[in-house]
């Protein structure tokens, strides 16, 4: 595809973001216009360097996120089929009426039927988003299979037991990084893999992890439907002060409408030992498309981890990060739509559609301002996933009192 066909992609891509997020009711009175610069992974970015796929190294993979940035705009290989653009737009498309259908039962959800039917339209492996992701990244699926043949069955085990591990909390400090991850999730802080939670803006309160919005029409979906099924919290922003106080500091960086009476918080209790954080899923420019093959490897990864027997029947939360950049509710909504993108393609992969919460937090707790370097800017990027913990309603009196 040439230059220009990819900068139409994606003003239109972004002018389509603008428009389901301009659908919901009410307007976020914080919105100003999208820069949307979170992600510039190129498609080719994980590609082997030597020449002869037989005999690639799968160490020569580009593994460094600044790295996999600094190869966007790179043109794309034209195949047979649906062009970049007909495939982005039958995702989005699917996307916008899967969230149309429910904008408004989302409100009101009876029983857990209806909650497991949103949740099957939204994340299931046979909805619709799910089938033209599918169709969408058909030439990526191809070129990750030919590249998981070169990378040994050995490193991919070793890959899988570290995730396993971390999630189960038993990987230490010292534990050398797997080479399938290269080396940047091997730096000079003790473990980068599990990000601290005692710095910057976490919002990490009394064992629980909270996400605000501005109103209960912009909580996701799936969000409502895990919150009638029990597995996440949902109150209002002033019921949530009293259940689950968070330092004022950290509500203070959020934008006013965040903040407001009728703000609403998603909350839920999670293992904090049991936890598995990676810059390594990339996706294209305001895109829920993969951007590489190895984008896809991770996935893969993640989800023969997640199958591990001991795991069964333990839910997992996806969050899905980004860096400061453009507008706070645009970031929202993307970094929601790529942690679904994430849990269906898990889904899709055999992990249980109701082991899955995705949630996305956009730069909500990003440690990095926009002038930052692009190398800081880019840690910010993240899919972090949690073992969910045992959710019990915390009494206010009690949590006030610690």
């Amino acid at each position: 595809m040439k230059a220009t066909s990819i900068s139409r992609l994606c003003i239109i891509l972004s002018a389509a973001s603008l428009a389901v997020a301009s659908a919901q009711e009410p307007a976020n009175p914080d919105s100003k216009p999208l820069t949307d610069e979170s992600i510039k992974a190129s498609p080719d970015a994980s590609k082997v360097k030597d020449a002869s796929r037989d005999l690639a190294n799968p160490e020569s993979r580009i593994t460094e996120p600044l790295e996999r940035e600094l190869k966007s705009g790179e043109e794309e290989v034209v195949t047979d089929g649906p062009s970049a653009f007909e495939s982005e737009t039958a995702v989005r498309e699917a996307t916008t009426a899967a969230e149309a259908a429910v904008r408004q039962s989302k409100l009101n959800i009876a029983n857990a039927d209806e909650a497991r039917t949103i949740l099957e339209g939204i994340i299931g492996g046979d909805g619709e988003i799910s089938r033209a992701e599918q169709a969408r990244g058909k030439s990526l699926s191809e070129e990750a299979s030919s590249v998981a043949a070169i990378v040994p069955d050995e490193m991919r085990e070793e890959a899988k037991i570290y995730v396993q591990d971390y999630l189960r909390g038993q990987v230490t400090a010292d534990r050398k990084v797997p080479t399938f991850f290269g080396t940047s999730l091997d730096q000079e802080s003790s473990d980068r893999a599990a990000l601290s939670f005692e710095n910057g803006k976490r919002f990490f309160q009394s064992g629980k992890r909270s996400v605000h919005f501005y109103s209960k029409t912009s909580v996701p979906a799936v969000l409502l439907a895990n919150a009638t099924l029990g597995n996440v919290e949902l109150n209002t922003a002033v019921q949530a002060a009293k259940i689950m106080p968070v330092p004022e500091e950290r509500i203070a960086a959020l934008p006013g409408g965040y903040r407001s009476v009728d703000a609403w918080v998603i909350s839920y209790p999670v293992n904090t030992e049991g936890m598995f954080s990676t810059d390594k899923i990339s996706f294209r420019p305001s895109s829920t498309q993969f951007a590489d093959t190895l984008s896809k490897d991770m996935i893969a990864v993640l989800a023969e981890a997640m199958k591990n027997p001991s795991f069964e029947g333990q839910r997992f939360v996806i969050e899905s990060h980004t860096p400061v950049d453009g507008e706070f509710e645009q970031n929202q909504i993307l970094s929601q739509e790529r942690a679904e993108a994430i849990a269906r393609a898990l889904i899709r992969e055999g992990v249980p559609m109701e082991q899955l919460i995705p949630v996305g937090y956009g730069e909500a707790e990003a440690q990095h301002a926009q002038t930052a370097a692009p190398a800081q800017r880019l840690t910010d990027r993240r899919t972090i996933i949690f073992r969910l913990g045992e959710n019990k309603l915390a009494q206010p009196e009690q949590t006030l009192s610690e």
